[in-house]
């Protein structure tokens, strides 16, 4: 029983770790999202992100260069369309 506890208590710390990792990349995303909104325009950020997850997120969790430089391209004629 004392090793099924331990291990309880392993993967406890485990998944509390990840929470906390959670919590924290919630935040650097709002912060990100608020960062490009004031830059490029209000809204913009979710726009983005949209895009991003129309396009990518099925496909691949980050991603490559090629790609984000095909989002690049499209969210830049978008802004361009709107006069940023």
């Amino acid at each position: 029983m004392m090793t099924e506890k331990e291990e309880l208590k392993k993967d406890l710390s485990e998944l509390d770790r990840v929470r906390c990792e959670l919590i924290m990349a919630n935040y650097r995303y709002e912060e990100a999202l608020e960062k490009f909104d004031k830059k490029y325009g209000d809204g913009l950020g979710q726009k983005a992100i949209r895009i991003l997850r129309n396009r990518f997120l099925l496909k691949k969790l980050i991603l490559p260069p090629e790609a984000l430089e095909d989002v690049t391209a499209e969210l830049y004629d978008s802004l361009k369309d709107k006069s940023f």
